[in-house]
């Protein structure tokens, strides 16, 4: 269960491996971008996909960038593998995750704004640039886990899409308001980089 397999076809994960095995098998500056916003080297070492995924939720920059890359999650509860949200959204506590099967991607954006460098972001988005061309979006920075979405053409109807999920998400860290303003400028900012990423 802490084997890490690399294909043509993408990743298959064991649920004990290290948050560490996980992003040196990616190879992405974006995951690892988030990755160690959210973790010193030793946690990044030592912390499990599995136990990772059994507290995590839609404040923590590295569950963003794994829902934008729609992992299939095979655990003890569910062994013929659900999306990593519907994983997440049937309470994984009490579950033991086996392996997460990744398919493979072009490239991974992420980017995060907090309260300063140091705090979990309250805005945050991934984008995964898919095989095809195509682009999947996953936002957080508030404990829900919202849906992903895929944007082939991003323009400005997008981006209001983007600002639209932020419309109730006032809470004790941010305002809707603030949160729509700073989506609308980390989507631009995370396609702009994915396009200059060699």
């Amino acid at each position: 269960m802490d084997c890490v397999e690399v294909t043509d076809q993408g990743f298959s994960i064991g649920g004990l491996a290290s948050l560490q095995d996980l992003e040196t098998a990616l190879d992405s500056s974006g995951f690892y971008q988030a990755l160690s916003t959210e973790y010193g080297l030793n946690v990044r070492n030592t912390l499990s996909l599995s136990n990772f995924l059994a507290q995590a939720n839609g404040r923590l920059p590295v569950l963003i960038c794994l829902l934008a890359l729609e992992p299939i999650v095979y655990s003890l509860e569910h062994p013929d593998g659900l999306s990593l949200r519907d994983f997440m959204l049937s309470t994984p506590t009490a579950d033991v995750v086996i392996k997460v099967e990744i398919p493979a991607f072009t490239k991974l954006g992420y980017e995060g704004v907090g309260r300063s460098p140091k705090d979990l972001p309250i805005v945050s988005m991934a984008v995964n640039r898919q095989m095809d061309g195509s682009f999947r979006v996953a936002c957080g920075g508030t404990v829900e886990i919202w849906e992903t979405f895929e944007l082939s053409q991003p323009d400005e109807d997008d981006i209001e899409q983007i600002s639209k999920l932020y419309q109730n998400s006032d809470d004790a860290w941010a305002s809707a308001e603030y949160r729509q303003d700073v989506a609308q400028v980390l989507v631009t900012r995370v396609l702009q980089k994915l396009e200059s990423i060699a």
